[in-house]
């Protein structure tokens, strides 16, 4: 009798830290909800607060007609590509859209869809290069050229853009949630 009245007490014991630690991990799960809803993300109190908290500014002041101005944004890179008036006479001739919020500047990451290969960019051709696919992606980020294989450029995704914005003082704003 001993023995069954001492592995009950033992059962209920355990039973207890059980239930406790399931009430403490119910608790440190809530704890947490209600921490993350007060993050910066969430909150509403000022326009340069919500930029601040998601927006990477840049200054492009510097950078030269045709020149490519490297970003890191998270664990990616974005690009931006300064277009002549020539490239940008030309993009308007083809009747092509500019896919910029300004016609003088091309934002976008330097990614082919497929499978992620990061571009080169070609100054001679004035072009950006895809080495795994041998693709030419245009300055709108569009492919040029057929690929080897019988891949028509219509098949291919044009190169992804990042949401941007351009400040009032003229800087670049990447959204860095993507």
């Amino acid at each position: 009798m001993m023995s069954t009245a001492s592995s009950l007490s033992r059962r209920q014991s355990l039973a207890l830290i059980v239930k406790l630690m399931v009430l403490a991990a119910v608790l440190v799960f809530i704890w947490v909800l209600l921490a993350n809803l007060g993050t910066p993300q969430h909150r509403r109190d000022g326009e340069q607060n919500k930029i601040a908290d998601y927006m990477i500014s840049e200054n492009i002041s510097s950078l030269g007609v045709g020149q490519l101005q490297k970003v890191t944004l998270r664990h990616r890179e974005v690009w931006i590509f300064h277009r002549s008036q020539a490239d940008i006479a030309n993009i308007a001739q083809r009747g092509d859209s500019f896919r910029s919020v300004k016609n003088q500047y091309f934002v976008f990451f330097p990614y082919e869809t497929r499978r992620q290969c990061q571009l080169n960019w070609q100054q001679g051709s004035k072009a950006f290069y895809d080495p795994c696919y041998g693709q030419y992606y245009d300055l709108t980020g569009r492919a040029v050229d057929d690929v080897e294989g019988g891949v028509s450029v219509h098949e291919i995704a044009p190169l992804p853009i990042p949401k941007y914005q351009f400040s009032a003082t003229g800087q670049l704003l990447i959204d860095a949630r993507k």
